[in-house]
């Protein structure tokens, strides 16, 4: 069989085979579980902690975290002195208690103190990192004794000084034989792909749900954890001694009240995070399903509208961004027949567009359903937007405004650009020069384009740069105006054209509006000297 460890001798296998078959599947299916909770539990993370700062960043943090964290983890499990039974249970029991404290404290600690979060991002995904090193190595220990334990001569190694037979196996190294390191190997590997696709699976269904739903589905994901410690308490309970079942049983029961206490309080603990946040009353909250954040709050007569926790409107002053953003361009639009809106599920840009007469056809187009069928169908929005979702002349389309423009056979007049700001990869794709490019190739010959451009202020070199993706896509015209909004800010727009001279002084806005008119709309193209600075005005 091999060398052995001092004080070894070979003692009589007491286990049947059957028990060691139940022993083994047992193991291999705890594994399973544990790994696709890690991985399930990281993308959670990333997903959260993405959503409240730059996603960029912080998407991989936990991420790499983790991975460094798995090493320190199998270390630690080659020089535990004990028993592996009873060390594997205790990581089990120890990561779903992790799971239990971590989740909500991360809302919790969010909301109370803001970036100081941090720590336990790092602590959480440390812990997970290390536990899941630490049970993936004691598992594969344990299945490699279990493999070799009965086989040639149906014995066990363990210490002479032993009490029983059973308890602290010594699992030498030459004991895994080539077949067994094969077989290791490939079901590591089938292990660990397997989980890693239904962890997306499930990362990518709690996107669609709302986050007290998903704090829901992480506590309900640590139960099968704390399940799984059990099973294999009571599967392995002749290999561990007395005084360590007592202490598997005290785990047992913090686990089960930390979790239940947990679940109980998750709405709650949503409460307090979007009160930190969005500071007025929530009447909606829900994730899309491209992954956005959507939330909508009310306070007296202002409802307002935030992605990801970044405003998109207030319906106290949205005339004024989008009476900039609809009849500027329309002013300088030679024909406005057929218009289309890339984003604007709220149906506000619709709204001043249905002022015109000449308007034919109206085609939104916006990636998330759940946006434009609730401002189709609530009362309050529709008021808001003066039902322009359900007007015959509009046409609403949820695809992604990228694919939509590179497989669309129609011609538009007016195209009018109202998506967030290019915070992510989702967006960023949507200010390039491959995108205006495109576009320029479904515009009819005297069409005109308008983008919001951020704020004219904190992001001029955003503004711009959007200025300069569009001269080098093609437009040959191009102009760059701006706005307050009371809660934006300074608003920056670009409107361009490849064939139209875009004469702002023959600027006539021909429609009713609150805030827009034709000196405000002329005077909106003047940029302070700060704005301006190095950059020169087209």
């Amino acid at each position: 069989m091999g060398s052995r460890c001092k004080s070894e001798t070979q003692i009589p296998c007491t286990m049947s085979p059957s028990s060691m078959t139940k022993e083994y599947v047992a193991i291999q299916i705890s594994k399973f579980i544990i790994i696709l909770y890690a991985m399930f539990s990281i993308f959670f993370i990333a997903h959260e902690v993405g959503n409240y700062n730059d996603i960029a960043l912080h998407v991989f943090l936990p991420i790499g975290i983790t991975l460094f964290s798995v090493p320190i983890g199998c270390w630690i499990s080659r020089i535990i002195d004990g028993n592996s039974f009873f060390m594997l249970v205790a990581s089990q029991l120890l990561m779903s208690i992790v799971g239990a404290i971590s989740f909500p404290a991360l809302g919790l600690l969010y909301a109370l103190v803001g970036t100081g979060y941090y720590a336990l991002v790092i602590f959480t995904t440390v812990a997970i990192g290390i536990l899941l090193g630490t049970i993936i190595s004691l598992s594969n220990k344990i299945l490699d004794f279990l493999r070799n334990s009965c086989s040639s001569g149906n014995f066990v190694v363990a210490p002479v000084t032993s009490k029983n037979s059973s308890e602290y196996p010594c699992f030498g190294r030459n004991l895994l034989t080539t077949r067994n390191w094969k077989f290791g190997v490939f079901s590591q590997i089938f292990c660990t792909l397997g989980c890693f696709t239904i962890a997306s699976v499930l990362a990518l269904l709690l996107a669609l749900q709302q986050t007290s739903i998903g704090i829901s589905v992480i506590f309900l994901m640590d139960f099968p954890i704390l399940v799984t410690g059990i099973v294999n308490f009571l599967i392995f309970k002749d290999r561990i001694l007395t005084n360590k079942k007592s202490m598997v049983k005290i785990l047992f029961c913090l686990s089960m009240l930390l979790l239940t206490g947990s679940l109980a309080f998750s709405q709650k603990i949503l409460h307090c995070l979007e009160h930190k946040i969005y500071h007025d009353r929530v009447i909606f909250s829900s994730y899309t399903s491209s992954g956005q954040n959507v939330v909508l709050t009310k306070y007296n007569k202002d409802v307002r509208m935030f992605i990801d926790g970044h405003i998109q409107f207030s319906s106290i002053d949205e005339y004024r961004y989008h009476e900039l953003l609809v009849h500027i361009p329309m002013s300088l639009a030679k024909s406005r027949s057929n218009a289309l809106i890339l984003g604007g599920g709220n149906g506000l840009a619709a709204k001043e567009l249905l002022k015109y007469a000449e308007i034919n056809t109206i085609t939104i187009v916006d990636i998330d359903h759940e946006i434009t069928d609730l401002f189709r169908k609530d009362k309050l929005l529709k008021s808001i937007n003066n039902n322009s979702m359900n007007n015959p002349k509009v046409t609403i389309v949820n695809e992604d405004a990228f694919d939509f423009i590179k497989n669309v056979q129609e011609f538009y007049d007016i195209v009018i650009i109202d998506l967030p700001d290019p915070n992510d990869v989702l967006f960023t794709r949507l200010y390039s020069k491959e995108f205006y490019k495109m576009l320029a190739q479904k515009l009819s010959a005297n069409a005109t384009v308008v983008t919001q451009a951020m704020s004219l202020f904190f992001s001029c070199e955003a503004f711009w740069r959007i200025n300069g993706t569009f001269r080098n896509a093609g437009y040959n015209f191009t102009k760059m105006y701006h706005g307050y909004i009371p809660s934006f800010g300074d608003c920056g727009f670009v409107v361009a054209s490849i064939n139209r001279i875009l004469d702002v002084s023959k600027i006539h806005i021909s429609v009713q509006t609150k805030y827009l008119n034709d000196e405000v709309a002329q005077k909106s193209f003047l940029l302070e000297k700060d704005i301006i600075g190095n950059n020169l005005v087209p």
